[in-house]
């Protein structure tokens, strides 16, 4: 299912010790900083289990998946999105769980829209490097629907192509990430229906499911490169900023959560609100959160959820 190009990994080995599976093989992932420092971390590789998860709480009782240490499967059985969705994970799309240290950054409480925006980064670096020739006359552009959904955008159309999912469980930080490389997800629109097309990387770019490994090595370097350059917060919110989807456009808020500073008008709490996103916030009590210049109550920040 997997295959490598580049020194992206190496030292490829079953790991027989382990009680989740005896289809799992173990490879080890150069991380580098711009500072120079170095590491080597573990990434355990499975055809297929019921999610990543799964695989990497599994692990942690084991007391065998330290901090960088990440899980890559080729198929999810049993894969979830946010508020406990199922995430139809077919073959040939890119699934992993990665532990990140609960400091820095990553104690943030806009870390999704955060790691948003280094994924997306990358992923247009990683594009541009590799020099992946593109199928459209026009170059589709990549952008962050906040909070966690990786969107792809061609002739004015926004199409989901992965997702991003945070847990902290058993004292540990985890970041769930999808992206459709090859397939697209069945929408289910009895679950959701306002959730946006599904598309995948491979209608708009000459790729295959070849590029999932090094895509990931790229992914994780990324997370650790930022983390190691002790990166303010700050300035992650505006990078995320930069490829935030529907910046200056009316949207539609639903199961609004305003931040502290909001006075509601008689002492009613309104779920739902209409207004032009303005973009991030980047004040430290609502770092990350939504600006919108309402229709009825003025520019307002929104610290949860979600954009219709």
């Amino acid at each position: 299912m997997f295959y490598s190009h580049g020194n992206y990994f190496y030292e490829c080995k079953k790991v027989r010790d382990s009680m989740i599976t005896n289809n799992m093989t173990q490879e080890t992932i150069i991380l580098n900083s711009a500072a120079g420092d170095t590491e080597k971390v573990s990434c355990f590789i499975l055809e297929e289990a019921g999610s990543t998860f799964d695989v990497a709480y599994g692990l942690l009782k084991e007391d065998n998946f330290s901090l960088w240490d990440s899980v890559l499967v080729g198929r999810q059985t049993k894969g979830r999105g946010q508020t406990g969705h199922n995430w139809h994970s077919p073959t040939g799309n890119l699934y992993a769980t990665i532990r990140f240290p609960k400091e820095g950054f990553f104690n943030s409480h806009a870390l999704s829209v955060i790691l948003g925006g280094i994924v997306l980064e990358e992923i247009k670096t990683f594009f541009k490097k590799e020099r992946y020739l593109c199928k459209m006359p026009v170059q589709p552009d990549f952008y962050l629907k906040w909070t966690n959904d990786l969107l792809i955008t061609y002739q004015n159309t926004y199409y989901k192509v992965g997702g991003l999912l945070i847990e902290e469980r058993n004292d540990a930080l985890m970041l769930g990430i999808g992206i459709n490389i090859e397939f697209s997800p069945k929408l289910n629109a009895e679950i959701d229906e306002n959730a946006l097309p599904a598309g995948n990387l491979s209608e708009y770019f000459e790729v295959d499911r070849t590029i999932i490994k090094p895509l990931w090595s790229r992914l994780v370097n990324s997370f650790y490169s930022c983390y190691k350059a002790c990166s303010i917060q700050t300035e992650l919110i505006s990078r995320a900023e930069s490829c935030l989807a529907f910046k200056n456009k009316r949207i539609r808020i639903i199961n609004a959560l305003p931040d502290k500073s909001f006075d509601y008008s008689n002492n009613e709490q309104v779920a739902e609100y209409t207004g032009i996103l303005l973009g991030l916030s980047k004040e430290m009590d609502s770092i990350g959160g939504l600006r919108v210049d309402t229709d009825n109550y003025g520019i307002k920040t929104f610290v949860g959820g979600r954009i219709v």
